[in-house]
């Protein structure tokens, strides 16, 4: 059996490939916050409100049978406040890329980020 042995130059390429790795990973999430982007809420279908998600701050009510708030707050958006059952809207994380939405099933309300000058395809995590 042949033993080897972990060397310097291993350790080198190691660190290497974990840097570029790192910094693939810082730069598709910079790209992702494109700008541009558009908060949008449909509720039942229609258009409740549309914002540009960049340099808008403010909480604003949507109605419907279960009426919520959203809050747009630096390059985020979340669901300050919810009357559906459950609140699962109001318990998921805030978003701030577009793709990403937040829905509340019971209210048929969708809140969503659009648009953007399209820098990423595809976002993983």
């Amino acid at each position: 059996m042949i033993k080897t042995r972990f060397g310097l130059w291993d350790g080198a390429v190691c660190a290497l490939i974990l840097l570029l790795a790192l910094g693939l990973a810082l730069g598709v999430g910079a790209a992702a916050r494109s700008e541009g982007a558009v908060v949008t809420v449909s509720a039942d279908g229609a258009l409740a409100l549309q914002k540009p998600l960049e340099g808008t701050e403010g909480r604003f009510p949507i109605d419907g049978e279960y009426p919520l708030t959203v809050c747009i707050s630096g390059g985020k958006v979340w669901v300050e406040d919810s009357h559906c059952p459950g609140g699962d809207c109001q318990a998921q994380r805030p978003i701030s890329r577009p793709g990403q939405s937040i829905v509340c099933l019971p209210g048929r309300i969708t809140v969503a980020i659009r648009g953007g000058d399209g820098a990423a395809d595809l976002i993983v995590g």
